[in-house]
């Protein structure tokens, strides 16, 4: 048997790479997420190795805040420590460091970077003993003092500025001109991953990232013969008891980890579709055994007949889809080796500029793949294989080789029963939050879904036929009766365009909600005319107070207030906070005031989100423990409490709070009310010429404000449609080998109608109706789950602020009409085949 099916296999090359195609994209996805990330984390590791060569100790803060994603605040250190870390016995050199955000204005006036949508705007102090110095001057020379700067190289190119000209940057104390004079590199890259970096001297940089006497840390260097840990222990005895000294390869892991913590999520993201892709192969490699198994019915049978055990039968089903998931998989490996150029490309793409390295190629990645392709190879042919084994010798000479229909209400019902449990999976999975089991759940709908799918396929494509029949005559009846003729390999083709249109809806219908969400939260709380919006979202980014201070000089302005994130942690949880100046913020926001005025909200109070303040088990009245970057534990009376969090976050403090706890201040926008009887043009020129000096800054009225708002989805929904392309693209190739199977199968069928006067166009025609009936029955399918994936996030979301379901229309019937689409270009190769058959040979064929 086992000869006989190595002998099947070198006789049907074609049918075993159209079933290994389905493996082959799938796991080359997957192999290509482990290939890139591999290859950009031994890149990173790479450089911070050598940037961090001659570090032997590092002194810091040991106070910090973790608000989550990746983001740790660290509390500011003494300037004199610098001193004092320096005359300890043993250390060769020291150097304090400071950092900050600065945004670089290229020639052109418009901002380098977007840290809204991309990598970060850096402002860092120049670190003078050149072996400590993570950058190294490529052109021009260091920064010596006040008014001049360094840029990375990489920004310098990008902004088209030379050494020599005169660069305008953006800090937490305003808008102001530098002298660029020097081009400098981060160890072998142009920069820190894409980051826009400019570098000041020491005092240079504490005046303008507002760090006046501060160092956020000290690099030390050892006199030569002193071990790392050895002048880490010297160092540590002078230090006070909130300060801690780590050695310069414990700096180095961190700064290592920092980047593989970054990259995890863009992994997991990556992973996430990868496994998409491979559910949806299995899929489509299911339907091609199912229908392989009814196209050699007679080949067992003679087997069978010949003396072949059922455990024969079995075996040879799956040392079948062994060598298939085994070459499959190899294939795909290779494959997902240029896929890692791709993913390079994308991520460059976004601003994220990668150091140069090798291809890192490890054998986990090659061993996982092989594994994962030739499992689920191999389980996906688990049933056509028992279906095969269970074939009688007398019933199969008996049969043709297509699976009859007749109408099961058995499975019916438990198709419904196993959509019901999905469906329930995930709407206990996103209240819990558990995303593995809404996950989880997803995947049982769909299997559920695939039990379901031949018992409604007949009648729903005798109905999504007939305006085709209508339309096409003759062919179009033939390719709805086709479709009807076998509705197990209709459904079974269907369901991988099922779970891709599902997900592709789901998301459409997601983002769509959440603009909708969007435009009324601020049209309802937002009551001002004008914005000035910087483009970020949250920490490390924004403009100026100086900028909303200028504007509030205005005349055309009667109410003019910022709005700022701070970070910090409140009963041990590090958070984000709303920080606002509320003698003017509540004129221009409703967010459901229900305690309190904002007279309260003064330097030693705080407003909550109701919904938090039930969390923290606190009422207006009494205190709550919060700890800002400086490190120091305050006790803050809760004051006032709002309904809305959406625009003022869990909670709400006072400018002149969070400006007492020495940490940056950036405003993210500034949001102005119009005084009466001022003309709306009169004002945006008045306020756009305020603006003028800070280019990262974008005058936008009410309803442009609320457009914007709403389209910050966008990039991150063009990247899901892109990745969900993948799935649909699996889809198709599921679709075109089934009707290259099937045209097979059929070969008598065409012959004859051939003979009777049916032409090559028609015979074409026939099958490419058929296609697009199929695609339309996944489709709608699809559809309707997408509607349910989306109502069941939204519902989840409900008391996060997002209360509008908002079903797309014109977009969702956009996806069934690109459906139909992609049905179509897959029938075009099998189409052409079936018409190019030989009529003699094909009326002879049994």
């Amino acid at each position: 048997m086992f000869s006989a099916t190595l002998k099947s296999i070198r006789g049907h090359v074609g049918r075993t790479v159209a079933t290994a195609a389905a493996v082959i994209l799938g796991i080359s996805f997957l192999a290509g997420t482990l290939i890139f990330t591999d290859s950009v984390q031994r890149a990173f590791d790479d450089l911070f190795a050598t940037v961090f060569e001659t570090t032997d100790a590092q002194v810091r803060s040991a106070e910090t805040i973790d608000v989550g994603f990746g983001l740790e605040i660290r509390s500011r250190i003494s300037q004199s420590v610098v001193d004092e870390v320096a005359a300890v016995d043993g250390v060769a050199a020291v150097d304090g460091f400071v950092q900050g955000t600065a945004t670089v204005i290229d020639a052109d006036g418009e901002p380098i970077g977007n840290p809204g949508q991309g990598p970060p705007t850096f402002g860092f102090s120049w670190t003078e003993d050149d072996e400590l110095s993570q950058f190294t001057v490529a052109d021009g020379r260091e920064p010596s003092g006040p008014g001049e700067v360094v840029l990375d190289e990489t920004t310098a190119e990008t902004g088209n500025l030379q050494v020599g000209d005169r660069v305008r940057i953006l800090t937490s104390s305003g808008s102001e001109e530098f002298d660029l004079v020097g081009v400098a590199r981060f160890g072998t890259s142009g920069s820190i991953g894409g980051a826009t970096t400019a570098l000041f001297e020491l005092g240079e940089a504490q005046r303008v990232l507002a760090a006046e006497g501060q160092v956020d840390a000290i690099g030390v260097r050892a006199e030569s013969g002193l071990t790392e840990d050895e002048v880490v222990a010297r160092v540590a005895e002078v230090l006070a008891d909130d300060l801690e000294v780590i050695t310069g390869t414990e700096a180095t892991d961190e700064a290592q980890s920092a980047v593989r913590d970054g990259l995890s999520f863009f992994t997991i993201f990556l992973t996430a579709f990868a496994v998409i892709a491979i559910f949806v192969s299995a899929f489509v490699i299911a339907n091609t055994f199912s229908i392989l198994i009814a196209q050699r019915t007679r080949e067992f049978a003679l087997f069978r007949a010949l003396g072949a055990a059922r455990g024969q039968i079995l075996s040879s089903v799956f040392v079948e889809a062994i060598i298939v998931g085994l070459a499959g998989s190899l294939l795909g490996v290779g494959l997902g080796i240029g896929l890692s150029f791709g993913l390079r490309a994308m991520l460059e793409g976004f601003g994220l500029e990668l150091p140069s390295g090798g291809l890192v190629v490890l054998p986990r990645t090659i061993v996982v793949s092989l594994v994962m392709g030739t499992l689920v190879t191999v389980a996906s042919a688990l049933f056509p294989a028992i279906r095969a084994a269970r074939i009688t010798p007398v019933e199969a000479l008996r049969e043709s080789s297509a699976e009859a229909w007749q109408r099961n209400n058995v499975r019916f019902f438990i198709g419904i029963v196993i959509v019901a449990l999905g469906a329930v999976a995930i709407l206990f999975g996103l209240l819990a939050p558990e995303i593995g089991l809404a996950g989880l759940g997803a995947g049982v709908m769909f299997i559920g879904v695939f039990v379901l799918g031949p018992t409604i396929a007949r009648p729903v494509a005798r109905w999504l036929g007939m305006p085709i029949a209508a339309l096409r005559g003759t062919t179009g009846k033939l390719a709805r009766e086709n479709s009807m003729r076998n509705p197990k390999r209709t459904a079974r083709t269907a369901a991988a365009l099922t779970i891709g249109v599902a997900l592709v809806a789901g998301v459409t219908v997601l983002a769509s909600s959440l603009a909708k969400s969007i435009e009324d939260t601020i049209g309802e709380q937002f009551v001002g005319d004008f914005v000035v919006d910087s483009g970020a979202f949250g920490p490390g980014g924004g403009f100026s107070p100086a900028l909303t201070a200028a504007l509030s000089e205005l005349e055309v302005a009667e109410v003019v207030t910022g709005i700022r994130v701070g970070i910090g942690e409140i009963e041990g949880d590090g958070d984000f906070f709303s920080v606002l100046d509320p003698q003017t913020a509540f004129e221009v926001f409703d967010v459901g005031v229900i305690e309190g005025t904002a007279a309260d909200l003064t330097d030693d109070a705080i407003f909550l989100f109701d919904d938090r303040a039930e969390d923290l088990g606190v009422a207006v009245g009494d205190s709550v423990t919060v700890k800002f970057p400086d490190g120091r534990d305050r006790s803050l009376t809760v004051a006032g409490l709002y309904t809305e969090p959406a625009l003022a976050g869990n909670q709400a403090i006072s400018q002149g709070l969070y400006e007492s706890t020495g940490a940056e201040q950036l405003d993210l926008a500034t949001y102005l009310l119009v005084a009466d009887g001022v003309v709306f043009d009169e004002a945006r020129a008045a306020i756009t010429e305020v603006t003028d000096q800070y280019p990262n800054a974008t005058v936008q009225d009410r309803d442009e404000y609320i457009e914007t708002q709403s389209e910050s989805l966008d990039l991150i929904l063009n990247l899901i449609y892109g990745l969900l392309g993948l799935a649909i693209i699996i889809a198709a190739f599921g679709i075109a080998n089934t009707l290259r199977l099937s045209t097979i199968e059929r070969t008598r069928e065409i012959g004859l109608l051939r003979a009777v006067g049916m032409t090559r166009a028609q015979v074409q025609s026939t099958i490419r109706w058929e296609a697009v009936i199929t695609a339309l029955f996944g489709a709608i399918l699809g559809v309707i789950l997408g509607l349910f994936f989306g109502y069941a996030i939204i519902f989840a979301l409900r008391d996060q602020g997002v209360s509008s379901f908002d079903v797309p229309i014109a977009a969702l019937g956009l996806v069934v009409v690109l459906a139909a689409v992609v049905g179509l270009v897959a029938s075009i190769v099998p189409s052409i085949r079936a018409s190019r058959l030989n009529i003699l040979e094909a009326i002879a064929t049994e």
